[in-house]
């Protein structure tokens, strides 16, 4: 455990905590790039992320994504219409 306890990294499992409202590229790639392979299948989740943001850092974060890694499948969950 790192970093207050929101960060976790073992063999098997990495969590990492991110700030994405600003240069969410560059701090996907800084962050993220050193424990993937690009070459392997990655999935991708967010959940409840997306409505908090600017519709063009949205974008940016999925395009990332589409543009980083070879194989690529996305889950993104957001809540709306709740009443």
């Amino acid at each position: 455990m790192q970093k207050g306890g929101t960060q976790l990294v073992s063999d098997t499992y990495i969590l990492l905590p991110l700030d994405l409202r600003q240069h969410p590229s560059s701090t996907l790639s800084e962050q993220l790039l050193p424990h993937l392979d690009r070459t392997a299948p990655v999935l991708f989740l967010a959940e409840c992320v997306f409505c908090y943001m600017a519709p063009e850092l949205s974008a940016d974060i999925l395009g990332w994504f589409g543009r980083t890694f070879n194989t690529l499948a996305g889950v993104i969950y957001e809540m709306c219409g709740l009443q």
